[in-house]
C-alpha cells in the first residue's frame, strides 16, 4: 500500500490481509468468561462474546466444532478456547472463529498434550519420513476396535459393499476411559503376533476430547511409531485430532473414510475390467458384424457367379441336346427316311451288295413297319 489515499476496501483489506496471515493469530488459546450467548438452531451456530472484565472479543462456533463440545455453555462460564481470527472485510470487523473448548482448568491437559505433541515432533516422530505407504490392494485387514461398535459395522458394511472379499480381524479393545491406552497397546502387540495383517486400523467413533483423551498417551503414541504393520488411524470425526492420528502412517478423517480408503483400489479395478470388457465385447462384436457383412458379401458374389455358371451350362447342354437330336435315326425318320433290315440277321441294309434276289427285309419309318421280298436289284 504505497498511496497516499486509501479505500476503504483497501484498507479493510490490507487488515485482513495483516490478521489472516499472523500464524499467531491462526492458531490461538483465548481464556475468558462467556457472556452474550445465543444459539442459531436453523445454522447450528453459537455465538457469544469471550470477556476479561476490562475487554471482550466476538466468537463463533459452527455446527461441525459444536458437536465435539462435552458440556453445556452458559453465560459467566470461564472457558479456554482454541481458534483462529477471522476477519469480515465488508463490516470492517473481526470475530474469533473457536474450533476447541474447554473448562478452565481441562486447559491445563490441552497444554500438556501441545508440550507432549512439540516434544514428539522434535523427536522426529512425525516425520512423514517414517510413515509406510499403505498397501494398494489390503486383503487382511485388523479392525483394532470396540467389538460390535457402530464404527466396525460402519467400516466392515462399506468396506464389502465394495470389495466383498476383504478378510476382517476383529481385535477387541478399549477405546475409551483409563484403560484405553493399554488396551489398544495390548491389540497392537496381539496383531504383530498374528502376523499375517496387511493394515491394522485403529477404529472409533466420535466423541469429546475427554472420550478421545487415551490416544494422546505417549506411550501409546510411542508404540503405534514402533509397529511393523502399516497403521491407519480412523478416530473420531474430520475436526478430532489427536496425537495418534499424526504418528499414524494414514490418517482417515472418519472410520467411513478409512473403510473407502481400504476398498476404493478394488472399486476401481473393477471399475476399470467392466470397462476393459465392455470395450473388447464392443470390438468383438463389431469384427463380427464386420465379417458377417463380408461373408454375405461373398456368399451373394458366390451365389451370382453360380447363377450364372448354371445358366451358361444348361445353355451348353441344350446345344449338346439338339445337336444329339439331329444325329438321332428317327430324327431322319421324321424326315421321310427310313431304316431298311435283313429280315434273317436284322442287319441294318447300307449297301446293294447285301441283299439278293427273293431276300426278305423289313423296312421302319416314322409310324410304323412293313415288310417285302426282293424281286431283282435294279
Amino acid at each position: 500500500m504505497d498511496s497516499s489515499k486509501f479505500s476503504v476496501t483497501q484498507v479493510n483489506a490490507y487488515i485482513k490481509q495483516c490478521l489472516e496471515t499472523d500464524p499467531v493469530l491462526q492458531d490461538i488459546w483465548i481464556v475468558g468468561e462467556i457472556t452474550n450467548l445465543k444459539f442459531y438452531a436453523l445454522g447450528e451456530q453459537i455465538y457469544f462474546n469471550l470477556s476479561d472484565g476490562q475487554s471482550c472479543i466476538n466468537c463463533v462456533v459452527y455446527g461441525t466444532f459444536f458437536k465435539n463440545i462435552g458440556f453445556k455453555l452458559e453465560n459467566g462460564l470461564t472457558v479456554i478456547a482454541r481458534g483462529k481470527i477471522k476477519t469480515f472485510q465488508k463490516k470492517g470487523t473481526y470475530t474469533f472463529q473457536i474450533a476447541y473448548l474447554t473448562k478452565s482448568g481441562q486447559g491445563d491437559q490441552s497444554k500438556s498434550i501441545e508440550a507432549l505433541k512439540k516434544k514428539l515432533v522434535a523427536e522426529g516422530l512425525f516425520d512423514p519420513d517414517h510413515k509406510v505407504s499403505i498397501p494398494l490392494y489390503c486383503q487382511r485387514i485388523g479392525l483394532l476396535t470396540a467389538p460390535d461398535s457402530a464404527a466396525m459395522w460402519d467400516f466392515v458394511s462399506i468396506a464389502r459393499s465394495q470389495a466383498p472379499h476383504l478378510i476382517f480381524y476383529i481385535i477387541p479393545s478399549v477405546v475409551q476411559g483409563p484403560g484405553c491406552a493399554g488396551s489398544v497397546m495390548s491389540g497392537i502387540e496381539m496383531a504383530e503376533r498374528f502376523g499375517e495383517l496387511d493394515v491394522l486400523v485403529l477404529l472409533r467413533g466420535g466423541g469429546s476430547a475427554e472420550d478421545l483423551a487415551g490416544f494422546n498417551d505417549e506411550a501409546l503414541v510411542r508404540r503405534v511409531f514402533a509397529c511393523s504393520i502399516p497403521v491407519i488411524s480412523a478416530i473420531g470425526h474430520e475436526v478430532d485430532y489427536t496425537l495418534v492420528d499424526f504418528v499414524a502412517d494414514y490418517r482417515a478423517a472418519t472410520p467411513t473414510a478409512a473403510a473407502q480408503l481400504v476398498a476404493a483400489p478394488y472399486a476401481k479395478l473393477r471399475e476399470g475390467l467392466i470397462k476393459i470388457v465392455t470395450y473388447v465385447g464392443e470390438k468383438v462384436r463389431g469384427i463380427c458384424e464386420s465379417r458377417r457383412d463380408q461373408l454375405m458379401m461373398i456368399l451373394s458374389d458366390f451365389e451370382r457367379g453360380l447363377d450364372r455358371k448354371i445358366t451358361s451350362e444348361k445353355a451348353l447342354v441344350d446345344r449338346l441336346l439338339d445337336r444329339l437330336a439331329l444325329t438321332n435315326p428317327l430324327h431322319k425318320l421324321q424326315q421321310g427316311y427310313s431304316i431298311t433290315r435283313l429280315l434273317s440277321t436284322r442287319e441294318v441294309i447300307t449297301s446293294i451288295t447285301q441283299i439278293r434276289s427273293d431276300d426278305s427285309v423289313i423296312t421302319t419309318l416314322k409310324d410304323g413297319q412293313f415288310q417285302s421280298k426282293v424281286e431283282k436289284k435294279l
